[in-house]
Protein backbone atom coordinates (compact mmCIF):
# COMPACT_ATOMS: atom_id res chain seq x y z
CA UNK A 1 0.00 0.00 0.00
CA UNK A 2 1.30 3.41 -1.02
CA UNK A 3 0.48 6.28 1.40
CA UNK A 4 1.66 9.32 -0.56
CA UNK A 5 0.17 12.48 0.94
CA UNK A 6 1.65 15.24 -1.15
CA UNK A 7 2.35 16.59 -4.62
CA UNK A 8 4.97 15.35 -6.96
CA UNK A 9 7.45 17.79 -8.40
CA UNK A 10 5.85 17.42 -11.86
CA UNK A 11 2.36 18.25 -10.52
CA UNK A 12 3.72 21.32 -8.76
CA UNK A 13 5.55 22.58 -11.87
CA UNK A 14 2.48 22.07 -14.08
CA UNK A 15 0.31 23.98 -11.59
CA UNK A 16 2.80 26.87 -11.46
CA UNK A 17 3.03 26.96 -15.27
CA UNK A 18 -0.78 27.11 -15.65
CA UNK A 19 -0.99 29.88 -13.02
CA UNK A 20 1.74 31.87 -14.81
CA UNK A 21 -0.06 31.59 -18.16
CA UNK A 22 -3.39 32.70 -16.65
CA UNK A 23 -1.69 35.66 -14.94
CA UNK A 24 0.03 36.74 -18.17
CA UNK A 25 -3.29 36.66 -20.02
CA UNK A 26 -5.22 38.51 -17.29
CA UNK A 27 -2.70 41.28 -16.48
CA UNK A 28 -3.40 43.58 -19.49
CA UNK A 29 -7.16 43.32 -18.93
CA UNK A 30 -6.70 44.16 -15.27
CA UNK A 31 -4.69 47.30 -16.14
CA UNK A 32 -7.45 48.40 -18.53
CA UNK A 33 -10.03 47.87 -15.80
CA UNK A 34 -8.02 49.94 -13.30
CA UNK A 35 -7.42 52.82 -15.71
CA UNK A 36 -11.05 52.87 -16.93
CA UNK A 37 -12.33 52.92 -13.35
CA UNK A 38 -9.91 55.69 -12.40
CA UNK A 39 -10.88 57.80 -15.42
CA UNK A 40 -14.57 57.42 -14.56
CA UNK A 41 -13.95 58.16 -10.86
CA UNK A 42 -11.85 61.25 -11.58
CA UNK A 43 -14.39 62.65 -14.05
CA UNK A 44 -17.22 62.11 -11.54
CA UNK A 45 -15.16 63.74 -8.78
CA UNK A 46 -14.53 66.72 -11.06
CA UNK A 47 -18.25 67.02 -11.83
CA UNK A 48 -19.09 67.01 -8.13
CA UNK A 49 -16.38 69.57 -7.36
CA UNK A 50 -17.61 71.90 -10.11
CA UNK A 51 -21.22 71.54 -8.93
CA UNK A 52 -20.07 72.32 -5.39
CA UNK A 53 -18.23 75.43 -6.64
CA UNK A 54 -21.34 76.66 -8.46
CA UNK A 55 -23.63 76.05 -5.47
CA UNK A 56 -21.14 77.73 -3.08
CA UNK A 57 -20.96 80.79 -5.34
CA UNK A 58 -24.74 81.07 -5.33
CA UNK A 59 -25.06 80.36 -1.59
CA UNK A 60 -22.33 82.80 -0.51
CA UNK A 61 -23.11 85.45 -3.11
CA UNK A 62 -19.40 85.61 -3.99
CA UNK A 63 -17.32 84.41 -6.93
CA UNK A 64 -15.83 80.95 -6.34
CA UNK A 65 -12.79 79.71 -8.26
CA UNK A 66 -11.73 76.17 -9.18
CA UNK A 67 -8.06 75.88 -10.05
CA UNK A 68 -5.27 73.35 -10.11
CA UNK A 69 -2.47 73.67 -7.59
CA UNK A 70 0.01 74.04 -10.45
CA UNK A 71 -0.57 74.72 -14.13
CA UNK A 72 -1.61 71.10 -14.68
CA UNK A 73 -5.13 69.77 -14.07
CA UNK A 74 -3.47 66.40 -13.32
CA UNK A 75 -2.41 67.78 -9.91
CA UNK A 76 -4.49 68.67 -6.86
CA UNK A 77 -7.59 70.83 -7.52
CA UNK A 78 -8.66 73.55 -5.10
CA UNK A 79 -11.98 75.33 -4.70
CA UNK A 80 -11.66 78.71 -3.01
CA UNK A 81 -12.89 82.28 -2.60
CA UNK A 82 -10.52 85.08 -3.56
CA UNK A 83 -9.91 87.26 -0.49
CA UNK A 84 -7.31 89.55 -1.97
CA UNK A 85 -6.04 90.11 -5.47
CA UNK A 86 -8.26 88.34 -7.98
CA UNK A 87 -5.67 86.34 -9.91
CA UNK A 88 -7.57 83.00 -9.90
CA UNK A 89 -4.62 81.36 -8.12
CA UNK A 90 -4.93 79.92 -4.63
CA UNK A 91 -2.86 82.09 -2.30
CA UNK A 92 -2.41 82.18 1.47
CA UNK A 93 -5.06 84.88 1.90
CA UNK A 94 -7.76 82.99 0.00
CA UNK A 95 -10.50 80.98 1.71
CA UNK A 96 -10.20 77.28 0.88
CA UNK A 97 -13.57 75.55 0.57
CA UNK A 98 -12.57 72.12 -0.73
CA UNK A 99 -9.67 70.30 -2.36
CA UNK A 100 -9.43 67.21 -4.57
CA UNK A 101 -6.22 65.21 -4.57
CA UNK A 102 -4.36 64.19 -7.73
CA UNK A 103 -5.41 60.89 -9.33
CA UNK A 104 -3.84 57.75 -7.89
CA UNK A 105 -3.17 56.22 -11.33
CA UNK A 106 -1.58 58.45 -13.99
CA UNK A 107 -4.25 59.72 -16.36
CA UNK A 108 -4.23 62.64 -18.77
CA UNK A 109 -6.47 65.58 -17.82
CA UNK A 110 -6.59 68.65 -20.03
CA UNK A 111 -8.97 71.32 -21.32
CA UNK A 112 -9.82 72.20 -24.88
CA UNK A 113 -8.42 75.72 -24.66
CA UNK A 114 -5.71 75.46 -21.95
CA UNK A 115 -7.97 76.93 -19.27
CA UNK A 116 -6.07 77.38 -16.01
CA UNK A 117 -9.03 78.12 -13.71
CA UNK A 118 -12.81 78.37 -13.71
CA UNK A 119 -14.64 81.09 -11.83
CA UNK A 120 -18.34 80.91 -11.00
CA UNK A 121 -20.03 84.26 -10.37
CA UNK A 122 -22.50 84.85 -7.55
CA UNK A 123 -25.40 83.97 -9.87
CA UNK A 124 -23.87 80.59 -10.86
CA UNK A 125 -22.66 81.57 -14.32
CA UNK A 126 -19.19 80.73 -15.58
CA UNK A 127 -17.17 83.95 -15.62
CA UNK A 128 -15.67 83.28 -19.07
CA UNK A 129 -17.27 84.05 -22.43
CA UNK A 130 -17.58 80.36 -23.30
CA UNK A 131 -17.99 77.11 -21.47
CA UNK A 132 -15.12 74.81 -20.56
CA UNK A 133 -14.51 71.16 -21.47
CA UNK A 134 -12.27 68.80 -19.50
CA UNK A 135 -10.96 65.59 -21.05
CA UNK A 136 -9.99 62.65 -18.82
CA UNK A 137 -7.97 60.18 -20.90
CA UNK A 138 -5.65 57.21 -20.84
CA UNK A 139 -2.08 58.56 -21.25
CA UNK A 140 -1.51 56.12 -24.14
CA UNK A 141 -4.88 57.02 -25.75
CA UNK A 142 -5.71 53.33 -26.12
CA UNK A 143 -8.72 53.18 -23.79
CA UNK A 144 -11.92 55.20 -23.85
CA UNK A 145 -12.05 58.42 -21.85
CA UNK A 146 -14.59 60.83 -20.38
CA UNK A 147 -15.34 64.49 -20.88
CA UNK A 148 -16.84 66.92 -18.37
CA UNK A 149 -18.36 70.03 -19.90
CA UNK A 150 -19.44 73.24 -18.22
CA UNK A 151 -21.70 75.53 -20.22
CA UNK A 152 -21.60 79.30 -19.88
CA UNK A 153 -24.84 79.03 -17.87
CA UNK A 154 -23.11 76.75 -15.36
CA UNK A 155 -24.67 73.44 -16.41
CA UNK A 156 -22.28 70.53 -15.87
CA UNK A 157 -22.49 67.18 -17.62
CA UNK A 158 -20.24 64.33 -18.68
CA UNK A 159 -20.04 61.89 -21.56
CA UNK A 160 -17.84 59.09 -22.89
CA UNK A 161 -15.02 59.64 -25.38
CA UNK A 162 -14.13 56.84 -27.78
CA UNK A 163 -10.71 55.21 -27.52
CA UNK A 164 -8.17 56.83 -29.83
CA UNK A 165 -10.18 60.06 -30.11
CA UNK A 166 -8.45 63.27 -31.16
CA UNK A 167 -9.83 64.89 -27.97
CA UNK A 168 -7.39 62.81 -25.94
CA UNK A 169 -4.24 63.79 -27.82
Amino acid sequence: MNNNKGFTLIELLVTIAVAAILTAVAAPSFRSLLVNNDIRAESEAAKHLLKLARSEAIKRGLPVVVSSESNSWEDRWVLFIEDGVEDNNYDTGDTLIFEKNAPSIPISIHTADSTESISFSSNGLVASRTGVSFYFCDPDNILSGRSVEITRAGQIFGQDIEAGSALCQ
